[in-house]
């Protein structure tokens, strides 16, 4: 799904259609790599990171308490954790990422 807002990420809803753009002999001149994209997904979240991390993002309070402590900590957009998770997937599965 392409979404109005440009800012926000395409979707893929079924696994099939990833499969099927993975496997070149199927999806021929709609063909895509994975991993020649690693490098530039790897980039974009690491300016993101860089732009939007910073200390105490939650703005808690009291340092000592646990997440479930945290009222609306759940309710919070995980925009960054998951981010930060696709950034060392991206970054591993690139042998030689060249983030220029």
């Amino acid at each position: 799904m392409v979404p109005d807002d440009q800012t926000q990420p395409t979707r893929i809803y079924h696994e099939s259609f990833r499969e099927f753009l993975s496997d070149q002999q199927r999806s021929t001149e709609f063909h895509v790599n994975g991993k020649d994209y690693h490098p530039i997904i790897a980039k974009g979240c690491l300016e993101l990171m860089l732009k939007k991390l910073k200390h105490n993002i939650c703005c808690i309070s009291d340092p000592c308490l646990l997440n479930n402590e945290v009222k609306g900590l759940s309710g919070r957009p995980k925009t960054i954790g998951r981010c930060i998770m696709l950034f060392k997937s991206s970054l591993g599965s690139s042998p030689r990422a060249n983030l220029k």
